[in-house]
């Protein structure tokens, strides 16, 4: 499975997860379909910037580290939408980040970089150049 769309699979679950965990520990009926859905977009929203961000990297501790990053961000952005609940967002958003890094460096499908250089070499008519006609050629100067 290619790793942006693992990565919001993954992301999105363990966002439930999460929101599901908060609900068991505050124990407030109230505020149920608010931390569910709160939590889900939370994970979403790594989620794909994660697998995004990790489709061409293979290694281990770059997922981590970028993964915990991600998910700190968005918890931040999460906590100030929250009125400031920075402390109950934080840590779980930066576990979820890392978790979500890993599966996606772990069981993702990497997609080899390829470079689109022909892109930048087109002609006026939109056709591709000859040989001798690249830019900055001295013998066409």
């Amino acid at each position: 499975m290619k790793r942006p769309i693992l990565g919001t699979i993954a992301g999105t679950v363990l966002g439930f997860v999460d929101g599901a965990g908060a609900y068991a520990a505050w124990r407030s009926h109230d505020l149920l379909a608010d931390m569910l859905l709160g939590s889900t977009a939370l994970g979403f929203a790594t989620g794909v910037l994660t697998g995004f961000f990790l489709k061409h990297s293979c290694k281990i501790g770059a997922g981590l580290v970028l993964g915990g990053f991600i998910g700190l961000m968005t918890s931040l952005v999460a906590g100030y939408f929250a009125g400031g609940a920075y402390l109950d967002t934080i840590p779980s958003g930066i576990v979820l980040g890392v978790l979500t890094g890993y599966l996606v460096i772990r069981w993702g499908k990497t997609q080899p970089f390829q470079p689109r250089h022909h892109i930048l070499f087109r002609t006026g008519d939109g056709s591709q150049p000859s040989s001798g006609d690249t830019p900055g050629d001295p013998a066409k100067e």
